[in-house]
């Protein structure tokens, strides 16, 4: 089972609820731990750790969720960890410093974004949806505007 074409092995009604997980940004964070080794953290009932290993060419090689689902292979956590693994993967590979289209969108929004520098880091390490997005550059521009009040910025 490939990252890029899980969808084809996995009952409908598990990947219709894990799609509803991540559209609804369930996935709160998703951290690359090792070289293809991801964890995911996905709330649910309470916060579920997802990990998911790849090879180089994106097959699942091994994947886990601490969910109490035994019904079946993979549980609808599984499902949203994918999906945001392969948002992220997608994104670095085509060298973009931000996690996400909406993620882009918000910065026409907000007219001081999160440095090249700050969002690098964020990406690499972590999965942030456009209002966590806004929420970060919000905390940013309010650090700023204190530095700039207090005279450490000038």
């Amino acid at each position: 089972m490939n990252l890029n074409n899980f969808e084809n092995y996995i009952e409908k009604k598990i990947l219709s609820r894990g799609y509803d997980y991540y559209e609804n940004n369930y996935v709160t964070s998703v951290e690359e731990t090792e070289e293809n080794v991801f964890e995911a953290e996905v709330e649910g009932t309470e916060l579920y750790t997802v990990e998911v290993e790849l090879d180089d060419q994106a097959n699942i090689i091994d994947t886990f969720c601490d969910c109490p689902y035994d019904m079946d292979d993979y549980c609808k956590h599984q499902v949203a960890a994918f999906l945001a693994v392969r948002d992220m993967k997608n994104n670095l590979s085509k060298g973009n410093n931000q996690i996400s289209q909406n993620s882009r969108d918000s910065e026409s929004v907000l007219k001081s974004p999160v440095p090249k520098k700050e969002k690098r880091l964020i990406s690499k390490k972590y999965y942030l949806t456009e209002p966590k997005m806004n929420w970060l550059k919000f905390c940013w521009i309010s650090l700023q505007n204190m530095k700039k009040s207090s005279g450490e910025l000038n």
